[in-house]
């Protein structure tokens, strides 16, 4: 697996929705504002020892950069761009 470095956090990104909660089809304008994604491992940085695995986030749409892993999506998101956490 990869170690994010610093103040960066390993993110796996959620799938964007097709439908809205009231099953109404989203447009692929309004999916890709959904930027939201799962903590898979954080480094070593002071800064993002506030988060943990499994925790949610939302962060910026573009910065985080994307890498793939034995077929897998990632993001690697510095702490400038964490927008917050879902509780």
């Amino acid at each position: 697996m990869i170690e994010p470095i610093g103040d960066r956090v390993l993110v796996k990104p959620k799938s964007p929705e097709e439908k809205s909660k009231k099953g109404l089809m989203l447009s692929q304008k309004e999916a890709d504002k959904q930027d939201q994604g799962t903590v898979v491992e954080i480094g070593d940085g002071a800064g993002v020892q506030r988060f943990s695995a499994g925790d949610t986030l939302i962060y910026q749409k573009y910065g985080p950069a994307e890498i793939s892993v034995e077929k897998e999506k990632f993001v690697i998101v510095h702490l400038d761009e964490i927008l917050g956490r879902v509780k």
